[in-house]
């Protein structure tokens, strides 16, 4: 790191919902709108770095 001028340096990830074993047919019960009305379980993954000089 001394090499590029870091003090420091994180990467990180977060997954949501990674596996979903449900018979569930309706709609996602997490979801709460009437906006879209093909709402099926889902997965969501974040992904982020941080750097600090």
């Amino acid at each position: 790191m001394d090499k590029w001028k870091l003090s420091a340096a994180r990467v990180y990830a977060q997954v949501i919902n990674p596996v979903i074993l449900t018979k569930y047919t309706g709609f996602d019960p997490e979801f709460n709108s009437n906006i879209y009305q093909d709402d099926v379980p889902s997965m969501t993954v974040t992904l982020g770095v941080n750097i600090s000089f």
